[in-house]
C-alpha cells in the first residue's frame, strides 16, 4: 500500500525519509535525464533512479518533473504518484513541492483522502495562503 493512497488513515508525506540525500545518485539522474531521448532503462528503474537523486539533482526541478511527469503511459505506475505524493510534503523545498504539485499530483483524475488533504495543507501554508 502507498501513502497517498493510505485506507488506514492519513499517512502524511515524508520528503526527507523519503529521498535519500545521495550525491552519487544525483548525478546519475542528471545523466538520465542529459539522455532522456534515447534511454535503456526500465520503467522502473527510473522511478526508482528519480527517487534515489531527486534531492542531489543540479537540472531544475521544472525541467526534472515535466520530463518524469511524461515519461510513463496511461495508467500511471501508482510508485510515480508515491514519488510525487512526497515530495509535495511541506518540509521539501517550495520548488520542488510545486512542481510536484503541478505535474503529478494535480493531474490525475480521482484524487485520494490523502492527497486531498495534503492539498488543503499546501493551500493553508506560506506561500500558498
Amino acid at each position: 500500500m502507498y501513502s497517498w493512497n493510505c485506507e488506514d488513515g492519513y499517512e502524511s508525506p515524508n520528503f526527507a525519509n523519503f529521498f535519500p540525500d545521495d550525491e552519487v545518485a544525483g548525478k546519475r539522474l542528471d545523466e538520465l535525464y542529459l539522455s532522456r531521448e534515447k534511454l535503456t532503462v526500465t520503467d522502473r528503474e527510473l522511478l526508482d533512479a528519480f527517487r534515489q537523486g531527486l534531492r542531489r539533482s543540479s537540472v531544475h526541478p521544472n525541467g526534472l518533473f515535466g520530463w518524469f511527469s511524461t515519461a510513463f503511459g496511461w495508467p500511471k505506475d501508482p510508485f510515480q504518484t508515491e514519488i510525487f505524493y512526497h515530495a509535495a510534503d511541506l518540509a521539501a523545498p517550495q520548488e520542488i513541492r510545486y512542481n510536484s504539485v503541478y505535474f503529478g499530483l494535480g493531474n490525475f483524475g480521482k484524487k485520494s483522502d490523502n492527497v486531498l488533504r495534503l492539498f488543503g495543507q499546501i493551500l493553508a501554508t506560506e506561500p500558498y495562503d
